[in-house]
């Protein structure tokens, strides 16, 4: 059987409804014909007589439809669908004949429909559209939802501001520096009279609210039905907004259109950048577009340029570690690296490593991709990858533009490690950095990148470890209790260490803001020579360790002590299996390096100074750090009657 319908051709009905539902499974003969007794007593359609009955549901009734007609099954909820269209078709039509535009394909109106085969509402569609259309089908509570989104959203993006933006306190405005003014004009950033558009609103809103809640990234995240925004405040992402999904679109072409990218392009991944006005704050925002299942997310990362004034005290360097970056500065050349997971603020801390000599009559170069910060005094290259100039074809090249300090955003192959060390060998001062857990960790990396080891020993002059803790709030933190074993009294750093607790101040969090915590490895002699010999990397962790050196869980036992983070923080961002341990001599148990006892039996452990806390190799008599002899009285057994598990672990 065929039918006509005016404007989009035949459509041929392969079987009858009853048939293809019986064929998929979703009815059986006898409520088949229950239903064809009740459609003559009732004279509905034969499907709405089944959604009656509770015999399909709404989906299987429209996926049949579709297979009966041979024609395509959508869920409009899911499809970004072009706000322009809902023009064509105004609402109370789409309401009448239960159907939503989704595209223009060929010409054509494709148009999601409850019934395919209602050919009086396709030619009504099409008088009104003037164009031909092109039926698909969809469950009708999807196309309801649809409607309600798609035609209301309007009013619905105006509720969500008008109750954000009273709650940001503040007039929503960002606008673009002055390079490319313009275009911000263009786009409609730029406030004319005292009105915005929606839109605007809704973009400033999301970037001015990241911003004051110092966060590093934003999230526009796409759902079935919502679209979610959140932001990473302190490592930690906070949900914000919930937008209905009808926005989508219209918001990542904003988007795309502020960061110069084709919002035409839904498909492939994109990147892109937009430099933003807060006050009189710049701030670069860099964009990254991906295609998902439900539609492109978006991550804007957010570039603080005022974290480029930051000295290393402010950074969270200790004055130790200060001390000894500031000798490998001394040096002429050689390569210092700095290490951590992604997101570990490795990038500010080698801008602030180069910051210096930019001023000193030195030409100072960087290799990035991409460049995260624009700054004055510097040469910036960014890498080109597909063009043929990725970071070890740059780096060749730059050698013929006469540097002296050169930093290359990481290194992520064998080429680059070998031309970086060989640059650095030549008499170049240059920075990079290196995805390991910690700054020992660089040295096996680059090692088994394929790099020989008299060249990772001569050439390395340092590695900085590093990680992102989050501090806790100066307006509410407090001390933390202490369950302490009657038989031994608090010391006062146990009686001193705090914990968060939360407050308006920090959105009652309990931590407001992120300090660093590090460890500075500098190579002296007997490390090289070590290197070279292919020692392995503990043993080469436990030397860096009796010279001196601070391991990253030192440094946030120290932040601790100064009552800026907590324990609990500290082994967040530490992975359990990358904090010092060692075997407990009596139980054999794995225990941390910085326990006085073992917590199981209680022993006293020889790997720890009685007096400053500091690691210990078991041979030694005497602490290197503070001259403690290891010989005096160390730690108290267990009171009788107490378990072991029980005792206090104290920070001393």
């Amino acid at each position: 059987m065929e039918k006509q319908g005016q404007g989009i051709g035949k459509i041929e009905v392969k079987k009858k409804l009853g048939d293809t539902l019986m064929e998929s499974g979703l009815l059986t003969k006898d409520q088949l014909r229950t239903a064809l007794l009740e459609q003559m007593k009732t004279g509905k359609r034969l499907g709405d007589q089944l959604l009656d009955l509770k015999l399909v549901s709404e989906s299987q009734l429209a996926y049949c439809l579709a297979s009966q007609a041979g024609i395509l099954f959508v869920d409009p909820t899911a499809i970004q669908i072009p706000p322009e269209l809902f023009q064509m078709i105004p609402e109370d039509l789409a309401k009448r004949h239960l159907a939503v535009p989704l595209q223009i394909k060929e010409d054509k109106l494709m148009v999601a429909m409850v019934d395919p085969l209602d050919y009086e509402s396709i030619a009504d569609l099409r008088f009104h559209t003037s164009i031909d259309i092109m039926p698909v089908v969809a469950a009708r509570r999807e196309i309801l939802e649809t409607i309600d989104q798609s035609y209301h959203l309007t009013a619905s993006i105006e509720q969500v501001l008008r109750s954000a933006e009273k709650e940001l306190g503040a007039s929503v405005q960002i606008i673009p520096d002055q390079f490319d003014f313009m275009f911000a004009e263009e786009t409609g950033l730029v406030e004319e009279g005292n009105r915005m558009e929606l839109l605007d609103r809704l973009v400033n809103y999301i970037m001015t609210k990241a911003i004051k809640l110092c966060a590093s990234d934003i999230h526009i995240e796409p759902g079935k039905s919502r679209v979610w925004v959140r932001y990473r405040i302190d490592g930690i992402l906070k949900d914000d907004l919930r937008l209905p999904k009808g926005v989508q679109y219209q918001l990542l072409s904003k988007i795309k259109l502020l960061s110069k990218l084709k919002t035409s392009e839904r498909k492939v991944a994109q990147d892109g950048a937009v430099r933003v006005m807060l006050g009189q704050e710049p701030y670069d925002l860099r964009v990254s577009i991906m295609p998902g299942v439900q539609g492109e997310k978006v991550t804007i990362q957010i570039m603080d340029q005022s974290k480029l004034g930051y000295d290393f005290d402010q950074l969270g360097f200790s004055t130790s570690d200060i001390r000894t970056i500031q000798q490998l500065l001394k040096k002429r050349k050689g390569l210092v690296l700095a290490t951590g997971p992604t997101g570990t603020g490795k990038t500010t801390t080698l801008y602030r490593l180069i910051k210096d000599f930019k001023a000193k009559g030195n030409s100072v170069t960087t290799i990035e991709d991409p460049v995260e910060y624009s700054v004055d005094g510097i040469n910036q290259i960014q890498v080109d990858s597909d063009g043929g100039m990725g970071y070890a074809a740059t780096l060749k090249a730059l050698l013929r533009q006469d540097p002296n300090v050169i930093l290359i955003g990481e290194i992520r192959d064998l080429e680059t490690a070998e031309i970086a060390l060989r640059t650095a060998m030549s008499g170049y001062l240059v920075f990079s950095s290196l995805p390991t857990t910690d700054a020992i960790s660089a040295i096996s990396l680059l090692i088994n990148l394929g790099v020989p080891r008299y060249l990772v020993a001569t050439t390395v002059t340092g590695i900085i470890g590093q990680r992102l803790i989050r501090v806790l709030c100066p307006q509410c933190k407090g001390v933390a209790p202490l369950k302490q074993d009657p038989a031994s009294q608090p010391s006062p750093l146990e009686s001193s260490i705090l914990k968060a607790q939360g407050c308006k101040e920090c959105n009652y969090i309990g931590y407001k803001g992120r300090t660093g915590i590090f460890e500075v490895v500098p190579f002296s002699t007997e490390l090289r020579n070590m290197i070279t010999s292919g020692a392995t990397e503990d043993e080469i962790r436990a030397h860096v360790v009796a010279e001196g050196t601070h391991t990253i869980y030192d440094d946030g036992m120290e932040k601790i002590k100064e009552g800026l983070t907590t324990l609990e923080e500290v082994h967040r961002v530490i992975e359990t299996e990358d904090i010092p341990k060692t075997h407990c001599p009596q139980c054999q148990h794995l225990i941390q390096m910085e326990y006085l006892i073992c917590p199981l039996c209680g022993t006293a452990s020889p790997y720890v100074c009685a007096s400053c806390g500091k690691p210990q190799q078991k041979e030694w008599a005497i602490c290197p750090y503070c001259r403690h002899h290891k010989t005096e009285p160390r730690a108290t057994p267990p009171a009788k009657g107490t378990t072991a598990a029980t005792r206090t672990i104290s920070f001393k």
